[in-house]
């Protein structure tokens, strides 16, 4: 395998408070009811407008987002951390020569910023977010492997969630569910990964 695409959220940083807070923030200052913890949970992992194109209309959408980022750019954004072993793994295929990038449902300028603040970037090759008309993990995935030139047979994608598993199918790519985030063995199993890992280390041994 030489291509390696992750997820960020719940799988290469823990960003559920920070994620949280700002759904809390939007909801709040929009004078709306907070859905239950559970429910914020189940928050993680779409894209935003995948989310509040669900709670109401465009206009509706549009506004929530511009919200919710008022939050995440100034504050949320940094009431995160990263997982255990993530980096060093990262670091350890690319010194193996693979390359490594990151295929997410959050906007990418944001998504580009949280690699600045962490001091994440010399860990990557290269990192796609939604925005644009692409808000699933599929066209994320699929504009990341263009832009990187890496074919189906050689790339696998790597998340925590059903939204990444299925986004690696529908690319015809290998599939690697990941435990340690924010979804569970029977969603991962249930959506049909390749291989379901309980922490980042394990990668090294399955290609």
């Amino acid at each position: 395998m030489k291509n390696y695409f992750f997820d960020l959220d719940g799988t290469i940083i823990n960003s559920e408070p920070g994620i949280k807070n700002a759904f809390r923030y939007t909801f709040d200052k929009l004078g709306m009811e907070t859905p239950d913890d559970a429910t914020l949970t189940s928050f993680i992992g779409p894209s935003l407008e995948a989310t509040f194109s669900k709670l109401g209309d465009s206009e509706f959408a549009e506004l929530a987002i511009k919200t919710y980022r008022e939050y995440y750019g100034k504050q949320g954004m940094f009431e995160a951390e990263i997982y255990p072993q993530i980096l060093e793994t990262m670091k350890m295929l690319r010194q193996a020569g693979k390359k490594v990038y990151v295929a997410t449902s959050k906007n990418e300028p944001v998504a580009i910023k949280t690699f600045e603040a962490f001091k994440m970037n010399d860990f990557v090759d290269g990192i796609t977010g939604s925005g644009k008309g692409k808000f699933t993990k599929t066209l994320v995935l699929a504009e990341a492997m263009d832009k990187s030139g890496a074919s189906k047979e050689d790339s696998v994608m790597i998340g925590d969630r059903n939204y990444d598993i299925v986004g690696g199918q529908e690319n015809d790519v290998k599939t690697v569910g990941v435990l340690y985030g924010f979804g569970d063995y029977e969603e991962l199993k249930t959506a049909g990964a390749d291989f379901i890992i309980e922490n980042p280390k394990e990668l090294l041994e399955l290609f």
